[in-house]
């Protein structure tokens, strides 16, 4: 899980770098700001945090 957490956390870094919103609102048309982006992914970071937590625990 940590393993899977920090190469989502890359992979965050990459759309970044590459500018997603922008690619998202010329070929898909998504209405999106860097806001909605940056809560999406730290929350789906937390997510990972968490579950690679319990996994270990388990």
């Amino acid at each position: 899980m940590w393993l899977a957490t920090a190469c989502y956390g890359v992979h965050v870094l990459e759309e970044y770098q590459l500018n997603w919103r922008d690619w998202a609102h010329a070929v898909i048309k998504l209405p999106v700001e860097w806001n909605d982006f940056y809560i999406v992914n730290a929350l789906v970071i937390v997510l990972g945090v968490s579950a690679a937590q319990l996994a270990a625990h388990a």
